[in-house]
Formats: structure tokens, C-alpha cells, sequence
């Protein structure tokens, strides 16, 4: 199983996610120290409301974490889940956390553009105001002194808004990709690359392969699944250059 590299998003584990948790710890069991590198992009977690947090099922999903990256090169990218994973857990764990998203990686010699996804749903303005206030260092520090139980509860409230936004098709078709929020990203590395990168994100809960240009170039984007119904999913890029996604 060498010479492969793994991504997935959307697990969204938690204690009432018994099985799903189950399939994770065996497949970082089955991929530690015979694949290349393991991203996870966001949204790992149901719900992660600080470093701090004593709940046991999390805490035993972040030693599984640390003993899969003591073996395998690690990266996790905050989701709109977790977006409070901080120092202390990359400390505890020893994963890379990508702090910038998106972000340009370099896969077998092949430029991506990373991402959890949320960014690109611009037309989700008032999401994307509660994204960049909340992703503030202000935000999260008085967010931190907030006493864990009042952290949950608050937690709680902004998963029960996201589920029904979802549950409304209207709202559910803005908080899709736009080509403007694609647009943005690929301009942002623009003078780091000749043409387009492939994109590859979570978040839509769409997985699907889908086909752009920017200035008549043609690029890809990768869609993640979601895990859910005991069931999970990822994208395996091969190191001669072939993609697929998998169902685990």
C-alpha cells in the first residue's frame, strides 16, 4: 500500500457515533506506517469545542490520532466543527496542522489546493461573516475563557442552525461551491503556479469529481465524502498520478 497518499473530511465523530469511530480507529490502524502521508480536512469531530475538553470518547480518538502519527506523516485542516483545534492538540498529538485555508500542497511532484470547503460557498454571506469572526485570534481567545459546559451548550445551538439550514433546500443550495469562491482560491496561489491546481475539499457532503477553467484552463475538483450509515469514504492519489475515491 505504499506510494499513496489519503484524504478525508467529514467524519464527524463523536460518542453517538460509535461505529463510525470504530471503522476510523481500524483504518488508521490498518494505513499507520504503510502509506505516505493521511490528510484529514476538516471536521474530524462532531464537534470540538477546545483543547481542553475532557470528554472521553474524544480524548480516546485523539490518542488513536497520536499513535497513527507517530508512524505517518499527519495533516489536519480545521472544519466549521473543529475550527477551535488548537496548538495543544497538534502538541499532544504530533499532526500538522495546516493553519491556512485553503492551502497549496505538493503531492508526488502534482500542486493541489487544499481546503475544507466552507470557504468556497461564498454565497452564504451570512456564514461566511460568522467564518471570519469566528476564526479571528480575539473570538477564539474569549471563546477559550468561556467555561466548557457553557462551550458545548453554545456548540449545540450553532450544529442545531447548520442542520436546519441544510433541511431548507434554498439554504441548502447557497452554501454550495460558487465559481467565485473557486475563482478566489486559484487566484490567491496564481504566482505560484502556471496553470490552475486540482482542488480537493470536504464540507458539501457531495462527493463527486467535477470539471472547471479559469482563463480557459481546465482544473478538477475533488469532492470528499462524508462518513455516515456506518459508512466511510476518502480519495486515494496514487503516486504515477491516478485518483480515485474509495469507500471504506
Amino acid at each position: 500500500m505504499n506510494n499513496i497518499t489519503i484524504f478525508m473530511s467529514d467524519m464527524h465523530l463523536c460518542a453517538d457515533t460509535p461505529d463510525l469511530n470504530a471503522l476510523f480507529f481500524r483504518k488508521l490502524d490498518e494505513w499507520a506506517g504503510k502509506i505516505d502521508a493521511l490528510y484529514l480536512l476538516g471536521d474530524i469531530f462532531d464537534v470540538w469545542v477546545g483543547d481542553d475538553d475532557d470528554d472521553p470518547v474524544l480524548i480516546e480518538i485523539t490518542q488513536k490520532i497520536k499513535a497513527f502519527a507517530a508512524k505517518t506523516p499527519l495533516f489536519i485542516m480545521r472544519g466549521n466543527r473543529d475550527f477551535l483545534i488548537g496548538k495543544k492538540f497538534a502538541a499532544n498529538t504530533g499532526a500538522k496542522i495546516l493553519d491556512d485555508d485553503p492551502c497549496l500542497i505538493n503531492c508526488y511532484g502534482t500542486p493541489f489546493i487544499v481546503s475544507h470547503g466552507d470557504i468556497f460557498c461564498t454565497d452564504d454571506v451570512e456564514y461566511q461573516q460568522f467564518r471570519r469572526k469566528s476564526r479571528s485570534w480575539l473570538w477564539q481567545f474569549l471563546a477559550r475563557l468561556k467555561p466548557l459546559a457553557k462551550r458545548r451548550q453554545v456548540a449545540t445551538q450553532i450544529r442545531h442552525i447548520s442542520q436546519t439550514k441544510k433541511s431548507q433546500a434554498v439554504q441548502y443550495e447557497i452554501a454550495d461551491v460558487t465559481e467565485k469562491g473557486l475563482n478566489d482560491a486559484q487566484n490567491r496561489f496564481s504566482g505560484s503556479l502556471k496553470n490552475p491546481a486540482d482542488i480537493i475539499h470536504g464540507h458539501t457532503h457531495r462527493p463527486a469529481i467535477h470539471t472547471h477553467s479559469l482563463n480557459n484552463q481546465p482544473y478538477r475538483r475533488f469532492v470528499l465524502p462524508d462518513w455516515y450509515d456506518d459508512k466511510g469514504g476518502c480519495l486515494i492519489v496514487w503516486s504515477d498520478g491516478e485518483i480515485e475515491h474509495a469507500t471504506l
